[in-house]
């Protein structure tokens, strides 16, 4: 056995009585030979030798880290001495749930700091809880000396403390990047300050390459994620962008931007930075400005004319009007074996149309000469020369049509072999009930999935988001919808349209809910009065006065109560309930069960009746009821459907 094959086991099998068990190690460290990682006690291990190359043999579970060290979680991968400098292939796969709590650290994520051309490529983080003070990114607090992360992505939360320095130079992905390359990467990662700390991004919360430097380079990245602080340096992509050789290129940035300085996709930039053929929904941002980048509606955004300079043969995708772009890595093997096929037969449709005007010009001049023919009047030519012009022009004809016919037979194929995948898009399942309030008078808000009509008590009918809404007062006004038996599902999703100002109160969206603890409680989605946050609550099946565990609630992170419309969604699949908010998840908690079946209360639309009934003052539009939990590619997708406004929106 190699002395650092030694080395390494020695290092994983100190940590055995505080993690888990350990097995040997497959490889040496080295390029040729790097260890192979199986598991998350040996993803720790990497800590005893940081200069030595690794490969993920496999996906990590890392959910048992909120077990270690006292709660303090995984230690990160390099610290501000004794740096990460080596390389990590994570080989496409994934590390799920990774937590770390040390909100009084620097240098937090999966490495803390990566230095002197260390190396970090294709892993994937996916529901990360990451708590930390300065230098905190889901992958890595600080990646330095010229290193390079690539093909890699995140998804969850990283949270900033109160505490420390005014800036905190943290993101989604990567917290500093200094004089390194972040390219063909994304985050999926809510950053939340719980102050108003600074230079915090969705990506990366700060990029520094100074005349004569190394270059910062951040290209072909984006950021879908909430980005949250009250201090300045605040950006969807980017919190800071410091120096002439720090560069964002070809990039962008979807996610809501809260706070008080918020910027759609840079927060700030110092020394000129270049900010080059980068965009910003203005629409999910909330955010009209930025420190560079160009600012477009979210419809422009799912078009590939936008992006200017973009590479979408090799680099992006876009499914026109569909979706944002995205990395052409991220499809499966299906996927982009049906992208390639389409992208042929689109090439060949476009040749098809080239041959076709080919063939209308040669056609017209095949018939110039003819008619030049019958008349005898040559000029200049003589007749064998017009013969042989005529020749050859239908000569071409005959090969145009020849090529045509073997496009139409290639591209009949290229279609058979789509068929025969299978391809189709992920169907947005249909609704158990959906009141769209385009009634405009009367009573009655009818359901127009099933038969669960409304009655409508105060409401006032007004222009919604998507065509009509109504209009709640806050006091006595709501929307009885009754108890039919399909509004009693196992599993739930609960989707609205609502603005609202109020603040201070308690705001009832939807409720199955009443006044008899905990028996007929069913599930509750509301505005919280003491934070203006969401607040998704669910009580399962077999419920009674025992114990606290019959029920339990997620809470958002969005301060809702600012007067403008946004989409609103609360999920329960039976193990984790989650919110949303204007197409990004907001919050989410763990916990296992079904829905209580078998109540009598009804279902209130703008009230909850608890023991001190509550209602909603502001407008509610487009309220849906799902009998399972929808995915986030679904929410989002009905979130984008209501964005065209009064009139606009897709009714499904």
């Amino acid at each position: 056995m190699k002395a650092r094959t030694k080395l390494f086991l020695v290092a994983v099998l100190g940590l055995w009585a505080l993690c888990g068990s350990a097995g040997a190690i497959e490889g040496s460290g080295t390029e040729a030979e790097p260890y192979i990682i199986t598991n998350v006690d040996e993803l720790q291990a990497m800590q005893n030798d940081l200069d030595a190359w690794y490969e993920l043999g496999n996906d990590i579970d890392a959910s048992d880290t909120q077990n270690w060290n006292a709660g303090a979680g995984f230690e990160p991968v390099g610290d501000s001495t004794a740096h990460f400098t080596g390389a990590f292939d994570g080989q496409g796969h994934t590390v799920t749930g990774l937590y770390i709590n040390r909100p009084s650290s620097a240098g937090i994520g999966l490495f803390g700091y990566v230095h002197s051309g260390a190396e970090i490529k294709n892993v994937g983080l996916v529901d990360v809880n990451i708590y930390g003070n300065y230098h905190t990114g889901s992958l890595a607090g600080g990646s330095y000396g010229s290193s390079t992360i690539s093909n890699c992505y995140a998804t969850g939360q990283v949270t900033i403390s109160a505490s420390g320095s005014s800036d905190a130079k943290s993101g989604g992905l990567v917290g500093s990047n200094g004089n390194s390359t972040i390219s063909q990467c994304y985050s999926a990662v809510n950053v939340t300050a719980l102050s108003s700390r600074y230079q915090l991004g969705g990506l990366c919360g700060y990029s520094r390459a100074r005349s004569g430097d190394p270059p910062a380079l951040i290209i072909n990245c984006y950021a879908t994620g909430t980005v949250t602080s009250n201090g300045w340096k605040v950006g969807g992509l980017l919190g800071d962008a410091d120096g002439r050789n720090s560069t964002v290129s070809k990039c962008y940035s979807a996610g809501r931007v809260n706070g008080t300085h918020k910027k759609g996709l840079v927060g700030y930039n110092y020394r000129s930075p270049a900010i080059k053929d980068s965009y910003w929904d203005t629409q999910t941002s909330t955010c009209s400005s930025s420190y560079g980048g160009t600012g477009k509606p979210t419809a422009e955004m799912m078009r590939q004319a936008t992006f200017a300079n973009w590479d979408f043969a090799n680099t992006w995708y876009v499914v026109e009007d569909e979706t944002y772009p995205f990395l052409r890595w991220e499809l499966s093997g299906y996927e982009r074996a049906v992208i390639n096929i389409e992208d042929a037969i689109a090439e060949k449709h476009e040749a098809l149309e080239r041959i076709d005007a080919a063939l209308e010009k040669e056609q017209a001049a095949s018939d110039a000469l003819d008619e030049l023919l019958g008349s005898g009047d040559y000029g200049d030519l003589s007749r064998r020369d017009v013969f042989i012009a005529r020749r050859k022009i239908r000569f071409a004809i005959r090969l145009e049509k020849w090529s045509k016919k073997a496009l139409e037979i290639s591209i009949k194929k290229l279609e058979e072999a789509l068929d025969a995948l299978g391809w189709e898009p992920e169907p947005l399942s249909e609704p158990i009930a959906y009141w769209k309030f385009d009634e405009g008078q009367g009573d009655t808000a009818y359901d127009s999935a099933g038969d669960n009509d409304g009655t409508v008590y105060g409401a006032q009918w007004t222009t919604g988001q998507v065509n009509g809404a109504l209009s709640f007062d806050g006091e006595e006004d709501y929307v009885d919808c009754g108890n039919p038996s399909e509004l009693n599902p196992e599993y739930v999703t609960i989707e609205a349209w609502i603005k609202t100002s109020s603040t201070g109160s308690t705001d009832s969206i939807v409720g199955k809910d009443k006044s008899s603890w905990p028996q007929q409680r069913v599930w509750g989605f509301r505005k919280r009065g003491d934070n203006e946050k969401l607040e998704f609550i669910v009580f399962k099946t077999d419920s009674d006065f025992a114990g606290i565990d019959d029920w339990d609630f997620a809470t958002g992170i969005t301060n809702i109560s600012d007067g403008i419309w946004h989409h609103v969604a609360g999920t329960w699949d039976g193990s984790i309930i989650k919110i949303y908010v204007d197409g990004q998840e907001d919050g989410s908690k763990g916990y296992v069960g079904s829905l209580q079946q078998g109540q009598t209360n009804n279902v209130f639309i703008g009230k909850m009746e608890t023991f001190d009934p509550s209602y909603f003052n502001g407008l509610i539009d487009d309220v849906r009821i799902y009998d399972r939990a929808l995915s986030a590619d679904q929410i989002q997708q009905l979130y984008e459907d209501g964005l065209s406004g009064p009139g606009k929106g897709k009714k499904k």
